[in-house]
């Protein structure tokens, strides 16, 4: 029994020690497709990722989630496109949708925009 725990207690570290980029993909981190398609209206900020600081937590696991996951990243674009007054919105910004790489849904409710 204890060789078994164990080796599930080993198999667990080395899943979780594969990066975030596959755990955001499975938690929706930094893609809340919901709240992309309901959104009308609410206040957003918006943050490029080179203004964060290069060894922040934040802009590690944002760069991890756009290296491993360009598909959810056209997914992620293509959804703000099915909403037209959030696309409108942003557009209006002078934000370019191809540079939206990820969006997280703030306690609030708010959204905060990831741009490369």
């Amino acid at each position: 029994m204890r060789k078994i725990f164990a080796a599930m207690l080993v198999g667990l570290v080395a899943i979780t020690s594969l990066g975030l980029p596959s755990l955001a993909a499975a938690s929706g981190r930094y893609y809340p497709e919901e709240a992309i398609l309901d959104w009308s209206g609410e206040r957003f900020t918006i943050i490029r990722i080179d203004s964060l600081e290069p060894t922040s937590d934040e802009r590690l696991r944002l760069e991890g989630w756009i290296d491993g996951n360009p598909d959810a990243i056209d997914a992620l674009q293509n959804t703000i496109e099915e909403n037209g007054e959030f696309a409108a919105e942003l557009r209006a910004r002078s934000v370019q949708l191809n540079n939206v790489v990820a969006i997280q849904q703030a306690l609030n409710g708010n959204l905060i925009i990831f741009l490369r």
